[in-house]
């Protein structure tokens, strides 16, 4: 076996929506889809959201100038930098909310995922290649569509990668991101973000996080 052949990872985009709801305490409303993107909107007194989540798609490794919500396959080799842009656009009408990624990686060391982190913030992570991040700032589309800063844009392959670690890898390894969104407003008043933060931190599991973070 070389180092130059090619192995392959299967990346998927999910989505969740959550929104704040009538209660002393906070209280949130979320449907998690499976490893496919739907988009959903739940309708409150306060407003509704309505998020997608997707990226370019490529075909046989070439840009096709779509877009997809239904994640990627790709065949790369030992040296690549890999192109996704996973993106959470927010429609117009939507109410003002912190948004959050989720990140599950299976992919290694070997791999270095590029993040905007002047965009997006970590609150959260596991030695599971779990990790969780929010938005620079609350975002408002109740005038206009918002279409938020991807949250990488590439990802690298070492090009040191030895041939065990090829045959290590296996056939192939998953990276799933999903979106999450909790809105700033309940009937009972200002959601705050260390509240905001804890709700999704404690969705995807998370026992630790930081809620010490501030946004833009």
């Amino acid at each position: 076996m070389r180092t130059s052949q090619k192995f392959m990872i299967a990346v998927m985009l999910m989505m969740v929506i959550a929104l704040t709801t009538v209660s002393s305490s906070i209280s949130l409303l979320a449907q998690q889809t499976n490893p496919v993107v739907n988009n959903f909107s739940f309708k409150l007194d306060e407003g509704s959201l309505d998020l997608t989540l997707d990226e370019e798609k490529y075909e046989d490794g070439e840009d096709t100038g779509k877009r997809t919500s239904e994640g990627n396959t790709y065949r790369i080799s030992p040296g690549d930098t890999i192109e996704k842009d996973p993106t959470v656009t927010i429609a117009k009408g939507s109410a003002e909310s912190y948004v959050f990624l989720y990140v599950d990686s299976e992919l290694t060391d070997k791999f270095t995922i590029n993040y905007n982190s002047d965009s997006w913030k970590e609150v959260a992570n596991d030695s599971n290649g779990q990790s969780l991040y929010i938005y620079h700032t609350t975002v408002d589309a109740s005038e206009s569509e918002q279409k938020l800063t991807s949250l990488f844009d590439t990802i690298d392959v070492s090009k040191d990668i030895t041939e065990q670690e090829i045959s290590d890898f296996g056939s192939s390894k998953t990276l799933t991101v999903q979106a999450y969104a909790i809105g700033v407003i309940s009937e009972d008043g200002d959601v705050s973000l260390a509240t905001a933060i804890e709700e999704a931190a404690k969705n995807f599991k998370f026992n630790n996080y930081d809620t010490n973070v501030s946004l833009d």
